[in-house]
């Protein structure tokens, strides 16, 4: 694929790479066009997809920020349980004790 090809596939495929988590330099690394040619032509991928520059570059954050939560309150959840597991096993022994 010529160099011009491949920025005009950049800017068709840019939002759904966005939306799936791809970063800039993923997108980079799948396209063979730099990150600076891509931070380069930003406005124009953003006009070609009726958001501005910022949108555009928002949108893996958002997507991380979220990925980010579930995976704090999964730990946490997994804390909750470790520490629940821990307090039964207590509780089962003082019960032995007191038969």
């Amino acid at each position: 694929m010529k160099r011009v090809e491949n920025l005009q596939f950049v800017i068709d495929n840019f939002i759904n790479w966005k939306k799936q988590g791809l970063s800039i330099g993923e997108i980079s690394q799948k396209t063979g066009i730099s990150k600076s040619t891509i931070y380069r032509h930003l406005d124009v991928i953003a006009e070609s997809n009726n958001c501005t520059r910022d949108e555009l570059l928002s949108i893996s954050e958002t997507k991380n920020d979220v990925q980010n939560d579930q995976n704090s309150i999964s730990e946490k959840w997994d804390n909750i349980i470790s520490e629940l597991d821990k307090l039964i096993s207590e509780i089962s022994k003082e019960e032995d004790r007191n038969d």
